[in-house]
């Protein structure tokens, strides 16, 4: 019927069907100079299951890929690149709420 289930895999790669509501927030630009920085994702939640994070806006040095995130907290979240992304990346993280 066309009806799209938001699914996750949690850390054990088991699935889960995402409940609650599902919202989207986008980090404020990084700074760049590592592969692993922490950004301003304002409207994130500690406790907000994360279903997907993806790179909206590249950074000066897009030659790298988001390889994981880590450091969960209130309006931020630690990404890891392959490589330093350089200035001005932009990452939309897709939540359930």
């Amino acid at each position: 019927d066309g009806t799209l289930v938001p699914l996750r895999v949690d850390g054990t790669g088991a699935i889960a069907m995402a409940s609650g509501t599902i919202l989207a927030f986008n980090s404020n630009p990084s700074v760049g100079g590592s592969p692993s920085e922490t950004l301003v994702v304002t409207g994130l939640l500690s406790t907000d299951s994360i279903l997907s994070i993806t790179q909206l806006t590249p950074g000066s040095i897009p030659t790298s890929s988001i390889v994981g995130y880590s450091g969960q907290a209130n309006n931020s979240l630690t990404i890891q690149w392959t490589a330093n992304e350089g200035s001005g990346a932009v990452v939309r993280v897709m939540i359930s709420r």
